[in-house]
């Protein structure tokens, strides 16, 4: 996440529009407890697993 919103600011640096953007990180294997507490804390993140990708559940944040 920390990466994310890093290259988010920089681009904002850069002139780019980034109010609206979302975050969303990826995994295979699922999230570590940490990641899904602050997707449910934050508006801004996403987290996409296998299940979320294939159809078979809900995307975790944004909410």
């Amino acid at each position: 996440m920390e990466r994310l919103e890093h290259i988010r600011t920089r681009l904002a640096d850069l002139g780019h529009h980034t109010g609206d953007t979302a975050l969303a990180l990826c995994s295979l294997h699922g999230f570590h407890p940490d990641v899904q507490q602050a997707a449910a804390r934050r508006t801004d993140l996403l987290l996409i697993d296998l299940a979320t990708l294939y159809g078979d559940g809900p995307a975790q944040g944004l909410e």
